[in-house]
């Protein structure tokens, strides 16, 4: 085992070498930099992040003070971090330091201030899964970290609404604040009526007909398909979300994820049912997540996004007593990213947007939808 490992790591050193060599002259310019960051994020999205992150620890040693590499290198971590649940606190906390670092080399950077809060809630769900003494301090981290965000960009929308989430969602004792939540939820109501109204799902009670009153006036909005669709699921109206997600696929093929939830939905309905001793209805149930999934994945997402597709597919084969396929497909996801996520939820896009953007796409820190 040890000659199998010594093997991968002077395979990965290999790589690292001949990237490095084909970069620009100029050694330790931003300019090779940069070039090293973006070659790294390519590597990622083939499945391997082994590579990159070589890559990227190699290019801070002869640029220490590149900002961007170890903002790369903080996304390249979680990445990992999110394949080896055990020793997730450990690596997420080594993220942490990663982009710190880059946030204080470059402190007017949207993305890496966003990208810190990301981290931060990681950080802090730990610590409020296992009642940990700072938790109000490590949630306030969170917050801080948006609020910069925001202060950079007053349009980032999705910051206030991130914001609205952690104050009004937290508990009072752990760091919410439900007056904070009403005044930044005020401000979004004011500013787009779309990330008012999912500020309002947050704060107060939004039926479906308040989402359909929404569509009417913006027909072309994704988003407003997308939890017009949520809130038919809640309805358990499947048929309806269905359709939303459809809608919404044909207007933006990168809302395939929607799918992916879909499925994800449906393997929380399984458990629940099979928990119940309904083996009729969590066989459904999981029949219908597998439909879901494969829909996902015809869109062809990047290696570490099909890797996580297809582990959800592997659970649904194991609900249904498929024990081999089960294997043969961990074994598939194992193939396209040795370190693809092993989380329930979906991975935060964050991770996989190019070097240095904001996600357009919104997600909810902590629901399941």
């Amino acid at each position: 085992m040890t000659g199998t490992t010594t093997g991968h790591k002077r395979h990965i050193c290999m790589i690292a070498a001949c990237l490095l060599a084909a970069a620009p002259l100029g050694c330790g310019t931003n300019l090779e930099s940069d070039n090293v960051v973006a070659q790294a994020y390519e590597l990622r999205m083939k499945g391997q992040p082994d590579e990159a992150k070589l890559l990227l620890e190699t290019s801070i040693a002869e640029n220490p003070d590149h900002a961007a590499s170890y903002y790369e290198l903080a996304r390249t971590t979680v990445h990992m971090a999110l394949g080896n649940p055990r020793k997730l606190p450990e690596t997420i906390t080594s993220a942490d330091s990663l982009i710190d670092q880059a946030v204080e080399k470059d402190p007017d950077n949207v993305a890496y201030r966003a990208l810190a809060g990301h981290i931060k809630f990681f950080t802090a769900y730990m610590a409020m899964q296992r009642s940990e003494p700072d938790v109000k301090e490590k949630v306030a981290a969170v917050c801080e970290a948006f609020e910069a965000a925001l202060e950079l960009d007053p349009e980032y929308h999705d910051a206030r609404l991130y914001l609205v989430e952690l104050y009004g969602a937290i508990p009072e004792e752990m760091g919410g604040n439900p007056a904070r939540a009403t005044e930044y939820m005020a401000v979004l109501v004011e500013k787009d009526e779309i990330y008012g109204m999912k500020a309002r799902s947050i704060v107060d009670e939004v039926e479906t007909s308040d989402w359909e009153s929404l569509r009417e006036d913006h027909p072309r909005s994704v988003v407003v398909l997308e939890e017009l669709g949520k809130s038919h699921l809640q309805e358990d109206d499947l048929d309806a979300a269905i359709q939303c997600f459809d809608e919404a696929c044909r207007m933006d093929p990168e809302c395939a994820t929607l799918f992916m939830d879909l499925g994800r939905f449906h393997l929380f309905a399984a458990m629940g049912a099979l928990r119940s001793d309904d083996k009729e209805k969590a066989n459904a149930s999981l029949s219908a997540a597998e439909v879901a999934i494969q829909r996902y994945l015809e869109s062809e997402p990047p290696a570490p996004m099909k890797a996580y597709g297809i582990e959800m597919l592997a659970k649904v084969k194991y609900g249904l007593g498929e024990q081999d396929e089960m294997n043969r497909l961990r074994e598939e996801a194992l193939a396209l990213d040795p370190h693809y996520s092993k989380a329930t939820g979906s991975p935060p896009p964050e991770l996989y947007t190019p070097p240095g953007e904001v996600s357009p796409r919104h997600r909810y820190l902590s629901r399941v939808l």
